[in-house]
């Protein structure tokens, strides 16, 4: 979201410098294509917070912003503490994860988490929450409520679209058939995507339905996972299951696909993934965790977290339907994020809170 942000900013009202706790990164690279200022500060191991704190405050007192924003809890605790070693910026933050569970986040960063919010009151922040549920948890985490306010993600309706081209090119690379029906999933290799649960759906549902295939993306999504393509072999689906690992463009992946499933069992916010397969004109089955729900609206099925049987039911009952009527519910999804989640919106937003936060 950072990268879009700064993206689709109003250049002529707003400057963004971007610091980096790390190095540059993938992000860094792409933000200074944008012709945007970015500095990596190298934090390390060998470094104390004390260090970073300090770093992080000189490069401040160079910069001079009206508004400091951070995202992510350790930068939040350290860009708090040296934008009140600085004394000279309003500050803003973003907190993006809506809930905790033991299996989605270590504990030290809810402890950041809880530290974070005794420093709202001493440095007068803006607290953005990607969804309601996010903003809710971090109230019960002791932040003040007068300061948490919910600005979705956004999406690039003009980048994620529907596109036959592209549909046909990754069918004709993967060897899918084009009457073969795709159901898609994006997401990192971690507990709390439950990417176990999807595969054991798979396995019941292939059972029945003898023209579908499943296409899986993210990092350590790949035949290299020894426990995951395990359980694709355990399914026999290998030759139904193809995972694609990192895929540099994912609009082109999503127009592959038919259905899209976010099947996590905690630990979402505001899934973007839903968001941008949407914007591509794809009904969606999601699972009822931050506000997912509240994303698809009716243009798509919401069921109960780790419940495989209601996956297959869900699967089932969009493929039930007619493949026209079925087009007509991705128009509807796409046109759900175009008059709600659109990104130029969602940044207006931002900068509209940019500039409460000046005029105070």
């Amino acid at each position: 979201m950072l990268l879009r942000l700064v993206a689709f900013s109003d250049k002529s009202q707003f400057r963004h410098s971007v610091i980096s706790l790390k190095d540059m990164g993938v992000t860094g690279d792409r933000l200074t294509n944008l012709k945007t200022y970015v500095k990596a500060i190298q934090m390390s191991p060998a470094l104390s917070d004390a260090d970073t704190i300090g770093r992080l405050a000189h490069t401040l007192s160079q910069l001079r912003p009206d508004i400091v924003q951070t995202w992510m809890y350790h930068s939040d605790l350290v860009g708090s503490s040296a934008n009140l070693a600085d004394g000279n910026s309003a500050f803003a933050r973003d907190a993006l994860t809506s809930r905790y569970t033991t299996s989605a986040v270590k504990p030290p960063a809810i402890r950041v988490s809880k530290l974070g919010s005794k420093l709202c009151d001493a440095n007068s922040q803006f607290i953005v929450c990607c969804s309601e549920e996010a903003r809710q948890w971090h109230i019960s985490m002791g932040y003040d409520p007068r300061f948490v306010r919910v600005i979705p993600n956004g999406f690039d309706t003009e980048l994620y679209k529907p596109d036959v081209v592209a549909r046909l090119k990754v069918r004709e690379q993967l060897e899918i058939q084009r009457d073969a029906v795709v159901i898609g999933h994006v997401g990192r290799y971690h507990p709390m995507k439950n990417h176990r649960g999807l595969i054991a759906a798979a396995e019941t549902f292939s059972k029945s339905n003898r023209n579908v295939e499943w296409i899986l993306c993210g990092d350590g999504v790949d035949e290299d996972n020894a426990t995951l393509w395990h359980a694709v072999r355990e399914a026999r689906l290998t030759k139904r299951v193809h995972l694609l690992g990192l895929w540099d463009d994912m609009a082109e992946i999503y127009n592959t696909m038919d259905m899209f499933t976010m099947c996590s069992t905690d630990g979402e916010g505001f899934p973007g993934v839903v968001g941008e397969a949407m914007a591509c004109g794809i009904p969606c089955v999601v699972t009822d965790v931050g506000d997912s729900k509240s994303l698809v609206g009716d243009t798509g099925v919401v069921i109960r977290p780790d419940d495989s049987s209601e996956l297959v039911a869900a699967w089932q009952s969009i493929l039930k339907i007619e493949p026209s009527s079925r087009q007509l519910l991705g128009t509807k999804a796409r046109d759900r994020i175009r008059s709600c989640y659109e990104i130029r919106d969602v940044v207006q937003l931002y900068e509209n809170l940019y500039e409460e936060i000046a005029a105070s």
